[in-house]
């Protein structure tokens, strides 16, 4: 299976966290704070605002909250649906 992390110049080194506690952390931390993000899916790079509302590290998953545009939000969905880990 081939990388799919980014490349990231060397002098973003120090702002990298690896440690699935780290990331964790940093999650509780943007549903606490309301923090907006932009959620990137599918090949061609669609997008879209959202926040993080709730995390459930036991099953991997997480709640992000609808989007300001409702067809891709429909996309979204589909995407989850039919996504590499689904069976």
């Amino acid at each position: 299976m081939a990388d799919s992390r980014p490349d990231l110049p060397d002098n973003n080194r120090k702002y990298r966290i690896s440690s699935k506690n780290d990331i964790l952390s940093v999650l509780r931390l943007m549903i606490r704070n309301n923090s907006q993000s932009t959620c990137y899916f599918g090949d061609a790079g669609s997008f879209s605002p959202t926040a993080l509302l709730n995390l459930d590290s036991q099953r991997g998953e997480m709640v992000l909250d609808y989007g300001p545009d409702e067809e891709i939000n429909q996309q979204v969905i589909c995407f989850r649906n039919s996504g590499p880990d689904r069976k």
